[in-house]
């Protein structure tokens, strides 16, 4: 059987490699065996909700590293330990 538009199909989704292996043991087994449509764009409903959360978390993990390299919260983190 010949393709007329291979650019048509459904690709896998592609990002960047960080090493991560991921464990769906948390998945019911009817999940796991799941690859509707449905159950694709649910899960990736729960991706997009956990990676905003993350990125909402970075601006004061670099808050904090910019505090830690000022003299003034240098003097305060010993005065609070003193």
């Amino acid at each position: 059987m010949e393709v007329d538009n291979e650019d048509a199909t459904q690709r896998p989704k592609t990002v960047q490699d960080y090493g991560i292996q991921v464990n769906f043991d948390g998945l019911e087994e009817e999940e796991q065996q799941d690859g509707s449509p449905e159950m694709a764009a649910q899960l990736e409903g729960a991706i997009n909700k956990l990676t905003a959360e993350i990125e909402r978390l970075v601006p004061n993990m670099k808050a904090t590293e910019r505090c830690a390299s000022h003299s003034v919260c240098q003097r305060l983190a010993g005065s609070l330990s003193a």
